[in-house]
C-alpha cells in the first residue's frame, strides 16, 4: 500500500508541476501579446504569426499558437484588459 501511496503521490507532485509550468508559458505568452497588441503592429486576430515566430516551440505547431492566442482574447474579455 505504501508503494501505491508513494506512486500517486509522485504523479501527483508532476502534475502540479506541469501545471506550474504551464502557467508559467501562458504568462509568457500573454505578456508578449498585451505587448503586441500596445504596439498596434498588427489587429490580434491576425497575432498567431508573430508567436510562432516570437517562440520557437511555437513555430512549427500553429494549432497550439491559436489555442494560446484563444485564450488570450477569453481572458481579455472575462478580465476587460490590461488598460482597465
Amino acid at each position: 500500500m505504501d508503494d501505491a501511496r508513494r506512486s500517486l503521490s509522485r504523479r501527483r507532485r508532476r502534475t502540479v508541476l506541469n501545471e506550474m509550468e504551464e502557467i508559467v508559458l501562458m504568462e509568457k505568452y500573454f505578456t508578449y501579446l498585451e505587448h503586441l497588441r500596445r504596439s498596434g503592429v498588427t489587429n490580434m486576430y491576425g497575432a498567431r504569426p508573430y508567436l510562432q515566430q516570437e517562440f520557437p516551440e511555437l513555430a512549427n505547431n500553429p494549432k497550439r499558437a491559436s489555442e494560446i492566442l484563444k485564450a488570450w482574447m477569453n481572458s481579455y474579455q472575462t478580465e476587460g484588459g490590461a488598460d482597465e
